[in-house]
């Protein structure tokens, strides 16, 4: 039997075989199947709404001054930079798996309709 330790979302995760073993606040929960990226993405963003609202009004700057399409990276690139050199210490990591899904989740705002391009992904499939 393998363990091993994914550091995610600052909680600890040991994974054996298939099953999941969450620490959350001292509590151990169990699931039958391993963390999807929905999963991941979902947990992320409720613990960062901040991200999710720093790319929104991004992207709402760049429609306002005439830009039609622009890249959900690079966004999160300036995302990154912007708190990179806002701050210290523990600073949040965003992966890059979380894209597709940043992108599909601010263009159901209806000024951000069709702003990004994107292609079929895990994030469409997790979505039905």
């Amino acid at each position: 039997m393998m363990n091993y330790r994914l550091n995610i979302f600052d909680k600890l995760y040991t994974r054996t075989s298939n099953r999941v073993e969450r620490w959350e606040h001292g509590i151990s929960k169990f699931d039958s199947k391993p963390l999807t990226w929905s999963d991941r993405f979902q947990a992320f963003n409720s613990e960062n709404p901040h991200i999710m609202s720093e790319l929104r009004r991004l992207a709402l700057d760049a429609k306002s001054k005439g830009v039609d399409r622009w890249s959900i990276s690079a966004l999160i690139e300036v995302v990154r930079y912007n708190h990179a050199i806002s701050s210290q210490g523990d600073a949040y990591k965003i992966n890059n798996n979380f894209r597709a899904y940043y992108a599909r989740e601010l263009m159901k705002d209806p000024r951000l309709e069709g702003f990004f391009q994107i292609r079929k992904a895990a994030a469409d499939v997790d979505a039905n």
